[in-house]
Formats: C-alpha cells, sequence, structure tokens
C-alpha cells in the first residue's frame, strides 16, 4: 500500500511516498539493506532472520521512496495497547539520504503509524556512542527516560 502523506499540514514532495511490507522475506531483504545503519544487526543473517520474522508477525514496517527507490525504513511495535506506547524497534536512512531531511519525513510517519493505531507515547532506544542519532531525536521532541550500560532511552508523548 502506496500512500502520500502531510507533515505539519504541508504535502510532501510528489517525489516522497512511504510504502507498508508485511512479509517476512521483503522485510528480511529490508533490514539486511540497511543494516550498515543498524549496529546491533551486523549482518548476521541467522539473527535478521529471527528478527524479521517476529516484525512481521507483531510490527509495522513501512520504506520510504524518493523517485520510486527504496531509501530507508523504520519497523515499529504499537500493539502495547494496556500503555499505549509504541516502540521503533529500527530506523534507518541510506548513508546518501542523510542531513537532507528524509530522516525528519521517515520519523514523522513512525509517529502517525503510532498514532494512527492510538499510542500516546513513543519510545525508542539509541546507543550511547550514536551522538547524532542522539541529537537528531531530541531535536524532534524526544527526552530521556532511561539507559543501560550501552544505551539510551527515549521517549515522546505524541
Amino acid at each position: 500500500m502506496k500512500t502520500n502523506i502531510q507533515c505539519n499540514g504541508k504535502p510532501y514532495p510528489n517525489d516522497i511516498s512511504f510504502i507498508r511490507i508485511k512479509d517476512h522475506n521483503n522485510i528480511k531483504r529490508t533490514l539486511l539493506e540497511f543494516n550498515d545503519g543498524l549496529p546491533p544487526l551486523q549482518g548476521e543473517e541467522a539473527y535478521v532472520d529471527s528478527v524479521s520474522e517476529k516484525i512481521a508477525a507483531n510490527g509495522i514496517v513501512y520504506c520510504i521512496l524518493a523517485n520510486m527507490k527504496r531509501i530507508g525504513f523504520f519497523s515499529i511495535y504499537a500493539n502495547d495497547l494496556e500503555t499505549k506506547t509504541a516502540f521503533i524497534s529500527f530506523i534507518a536512512i541510506g548513508r546518501q539520504y542523510r542531513n537532507s531531511g528524509y530522516g525528519s519525513r521517515l520519523l514523522n510517519k513512525a509517529i502517525l503509524t503510532a498514532k494512527e493505531n492510538q499510542m500516546k507515547t513513543l519510545k525508542l532506544e539509541v546507543l550511547k556512542y550514536n551522538t547524532n542519532a542522539q541529537h537528531f531525536y531530541k531535536k524532534h521532541g524526544f527526552s530521556f527516560a532511561g539507559e543501560s550500560e550501552n544505551s539510551i532511552y527515549l521517549e515522546k508523548a505524541i
């Protein structure tokens, strides 16, 4: 399903669209395609296979397309109906498309997807050394929610 969406009342340029992917094999291909932006995966295909099965069963995945070319994706779990908290498990933009606004568009689509699923809070995990990602999320209204040895957790009311 391909959709053009709006952000802050303004339509995205015609060359930007989103497509939802649902099947395990397509999700696996997407994870492997963008694994350079996903440090926990580190290209280990058996792990990627099990993760993609879990996402296919319980998550929502959208790819962002520019001129009909996949340039990034996100996966989100928006199924915690008790706390109404969604969790972005992966989000990545191809290296050559970073710092061009596509990440913001992708994050806005993730927020919209969480809202469409009646979620009230959006959470995510960022590795401590990934200060660029931390800055990106804080710029988009996420705040500190906790930390572990290697990660920080951010959240945003939506």
